[in-house]
């Protein structure tokens, strides 16, 4: 028995050592579900796309299939509110049941934050309106710089579960979606006044994202960039089956004269997006997913794109607009034509352009030049985990930026960007069992993080510090930028507040001792960590157990005053096996970054012999303990 228990924990940790990874390219920490403060609600729907208001009391808003559906996370007996949506075909659903028949395909919150505007379809129309969130009953009505978005469905269905983008404007707003696949209907068309669409092609491009570039001293060339994956058909150039690509339209684009190139782009312009690192030639080329980082300037607004290669890893690389602008500005069209001629900015009518220049559009609009990072620089951020998701909390984008990253086992990593570097500061693990997640929303004002996975929708405010530790150095080691140490506290920071101790760079835990703003009594005072009698049977095999929190840690373990011996980090926490004849002082310390801390002590006492029915059973808890930590 007891050879078969050795063996098993052999074989134990070199599993161990077989799966191990750089500890700095891990989670420093995870938390489940049994540790996050967690509200949940169960969807009734299926959810069209989710709309967070622009208020600052968290308010989430679900629109259904034909309900715009509120939530209720503090009354659990209250916790879906959804309300039907009367549309201008059918004020009264009672008096016309079978013409009220509208499935919600997409819906975006207007600039006023008072309205939402929808569009929906019955299968034979596609209609699209306002509707007022105060109104009672909730009604769809048309509005002055909407009247044309109404058009036949069978000609051109939306697709509610891609990328699409309102531009509203005084004189008449647009409606920019896109349409993945391999069909002809694939690409960006604009609705509104002057509805604009792609050229035929046979190109297949699944759409991930769409970002509205204004121009707040030129209006003229305000622009609309669409972020999509393009199936690669020369797989003899790379081998990834999709090539990242990025096209620009220009939102006044009103399409060619007629009997030339009308209601077509005139100034959509496409160019391939790098990311990797040439000097290994480790290239990402299926692009997931994008995130957006507004600034005042629109040259400065970041684009966070999330990559996949054919091994399933992830890479983030971030992107300027006017770097993307300078690409579309200066590049030779692929290959190496010039072009002489072409109009590079937005035009006022594009009906007017001459036939020559129209011909050149039809001829190539691929940009020979790849748009490249910020700086030329490689991934901020690169990752075995297969991620599905990113968002940005851009409220620190002066110095650093804070991203969530979906896995797509269910949980949700916390990543902070600066310099160039990425130090991945928590998992989060917000479901009982793997999950896959659909969806993570965002809210900068209350810092709560929601997670949609099937029907079930999970709130957690990532702001939580108690999680980090009690006290000032174990909240520092964090780097959360959320979280500081107020001199009682790890507790979350308030806005342009510097009397809290915190170091986002490099978690330096020395600032705890020197900070002019806390006690230092407060700081470095820490509680003893209590020694646990432990009475043991002669001959009688037993794991010591340490808790563990930090992945960066390094773990040791200490008999007596012998030679400190390293412990593998595992999620069960760091074992140590002993036997009854091994009894004394041990001791479970960690060390990250020069901060040491006693996390477990114990004192073995061999207590006598014991019978062996009795040393049989206890080998057999334990054996039956490390086959359930192996499994």
């Amino acid at each position: 028995m007891a050879d078969l228990l050795l063996t098993l924990y052999f074989h134990y940790f070199l599993i161990l050592r077989l799966l191990a990874v750089d500890q700095t390219s891990l989670p420093r920490m995870t938390f489940t579900q049994k540790e996050l403060t967690l509200e949940s609600v169960n969807l009734p729907e299926e959810i069209r796309t989710f709309l967070l208001l622009k208020r600052d009391d968290d308010p989430l808003m679900a629109v259904g299939e034909r309900n715009l559906i509120s939530f209720d996370f503090q009354n659990p007996n209250k916790t879906v509110v959804g309300r039907q949506i009367r549309w201008p075909e059918c004020p009264d659903p009672q008096a016309s049941p079978h013409g009220c028949d509208y499935d919600v395909v997409l819906a975006h919150q207007r600039e006023d934050g008072a309205r939402v505007f929808v569009c929906g379809t019955d299968g034979t129309q596609m209609l699209c309106c306002d509707m007022t969130l105060s109104d009672i009953p909730l009604t769809c009505r048309p509005t002055d710089d909407l009247v044309k978005f109404k058009w036949n469905s069978r000609s051109f269905n939306l697709k509610g579960d891609k990328p699409s983008v309102l531009v509203e404007s005084k004189e008449s707003s647009s409606l920019f979606v896109t349409y993945s696949g391999s069909l002809e209907h694939v690409g960006v068309r604009k609705f509104g006044k002057k509805r604009v669409g792609p050229a035929y092609h046979d190109k297949e491009q699944d759409y991930v994202g769409v970002v509205l570039s204004r121009h707040k001293d030129d209006s003229l060339q305000d622009k609309v960039y669409a972020f999509y994956k393009e199936r690669n058909k020369d797989l003899n150039v790379c081998n990834s089956g999709w090539l990242p690509y990025i096209s620009q339209f220009c939102v006044v684009d009103m399409g060619g004269p007629k009997n030339n190139m009308q209601f077509t782009w005139t100034s959509q312009m496409s160019a391939k997006l790098f990311c990797g690192d040439p000097a290994s030639k480790k290239n990402f080329l299926e692009m997931v997913d994008i995130t957006t980082v507004q600034a005042e300037q629109w040259q400065d607004t970041l684009v966070y794109a999330l990559f996949r290669n054919e091994w399933n890893m992830s890479a983030v690389c971030v992107y300027s607009i006017k770097d993307i602008q300078d690409v579309f500005t200066n590049s030779s069209f692929r290959g190496s034509d010039p072009q002489g001629g072409r109009p590079r900015e937005c035009v006022p009518d594009s009906r007017v352009l001459p036939l020559a220049v129209l011909r050149m559009i039809e001829k190539n609009s691929e940009m020979e030049q790849w748009v490249k990072p910020v700086n030329n620089s490689g991934p901020l951020l690169v990752s075995h985990h297969p991620y599905t998701r990113v968002r940005a909390d851009a409220a620190f984008a002066e110095e650093y930026t804070l991203l969530f990253l979906s896995r797509n086992g269910g949980g949700v990593d916390k990543v902070v960007l600066k310099s160039n570097t990425a130090f991945n500061i928590a998992e989060y693990r917000p479901f009982a069992n793997r999950a896959h997640i659909n969806d993570i929303i965002f809210n900068p004002f209350s810092k709560n993080l929601y997670v949609k996975s099937g029907n079930q929708l999970v709130r957690m405010n990532v702001a939580d510090c108690r999680l980090y530790g009690d006290n000032c150095e174990q909240c520092v080691l964090a780097r959360d930028p959320h979280c500081g140490w107020d001199g009682d506290s790890c507790a979350p920071v308030p806005t342009n507040s510097d009397e809290v101790i915190q170091d986002v760079k490099s978690g330096n835990f020395r600032l705890c001792s020197s900070s002019p703003h806390v006690n230092s009594s407060q700081v470095v005072s820490r509680p003893i960590t209590p020694e646990v009698a432990l009475p043991l049977p002669r001959g009688f095999q037993f794991f010591l157990p340490c808790p563990t929190g930090s992945h960066h840690a390094h773990y040791t373990w200490r008999h007596n005053d012998s030679k400190a011996k390293s412990c593998a980090w595992s999620p069960h926490g760091c074992l140590l096996f002993i036997d009854g004849e091994q009894e004394g002082a041990y001791t479970c310390t960690s060390e990250e970054q020069g901060y040491s801390r006693v996390l477990a002590r114990y004192a073995v006492k061999v207590a006598g012999g014991a019978t062996l029915a009795t040393g049989h059973t206890g080998m057999l808890i334990l054996l039956a303990a490390l086959v359930c930590i192996i499994m």
